[in-house]
């Protein structure tokens, strides 16, 4: 009987040990929601960063690549659309080189948005930060600053929007 006493206890333990989620799977965008304090090189060679962000105002975090079709497809419809998306602030951040996201804002009219910044990811924090693996990957923060919504392979654009309504009717 003992014995039983002593296997059910010790099975009952192990699996109220592991059973629980650990710490490290839940991300760390989920368990800190505020934006993170990431630096960005900018087009024009200076800093930006957490602190640089509008207050009380919806921000769209987009990991991209120049050279990445669906990042393209995503900036001209971003500009095309650029009058209806004035109350939301975009950061569009790259690993790639200065000039190489220069040519990409200027091709694409982001450079002429005043509610975008595109700058170079130096320390590879984003990706790294958010586990993104594709490009565009896109991490929405409703008006507060809290973490909303993740797209890990894109969005429309329709999304997005619909994505940042939501959490700001909350």
């Amino acid at each position: 009987m003992k014995y039983y006493i002593l296997f059910f206890f010790t099975f009952f333990a192990y699996t109220s040990v592991f059973s629980q989620p650990q710490a490290d799977s839940v991300p760390i965008w989920i368990r800190h929601p505020e934006i993170p304090s990431f630096s960005l090189l900018t087009t024009d060679s200076t800093w930006f960063g957490r602190q640089n962000l509008p207050d009380k105002t919806p921000i769209v975090i987009i990991y991209f690549s120049p050279d990445c079709g669906h990042c393209k497809a995503k900036a001209q419809l971003l500009y095309d659309k650029k009058d209806s998306l004035s109350t939301i602030f975009f950061v569009w951040a790259s690993y790639h080189s200065v000039p190489e996201l220069k040519a990409f804002a200027e091709t694409y009219g982001l450079a002429t948005c005043s509610n975008v910044k595109v700058g170079r990811d130096t320390r590879f924090f984003i990706p790294a930060y958010y586990k993104a693996r594709v490009t565009p990957y896109i991490a929405i923060y409703n008006s507060h600053g809290l973490f909303a919504k993740e797209f890990r392979e894109g969005a429309r654009l329709q999304d997005i929007v619909d994505a940042i309504k939501t959490e700001n009717d909350l």
